[in-house]
């Protein structure tokens, strides 16, 4: 009986292990992802804003 509790025991030590060693990296690439889309998000935003600017508000006198 101990052999199939040590079997066990270390199938799921092997399985927390290679859970936790996929999760680190998954999380990390995650946050540096986050982080990078906010500056380039931050970066473009008075861009985006400068644009909306220009552009008029009416409709075209066609429609009207």
């Amino acid at each position: 009986m101990t052999a199939r509790r040590t079997g066990v025991q270390t199938a799921l030590k092997r399985w927390f292990i290679n859970g936790v060693a996929v999760t680190i990296p998954l999380v990390i690439t995650l946050v540096i992802l986050l982080v990078v889309v906010d500056f380039v998000l931050s970066v473009l935003s008075p861009v985006v804003d400068g644009i909306i600017y220009t552009l008029p508000n009416d409709p075209p006198t066609a429609v009207v």
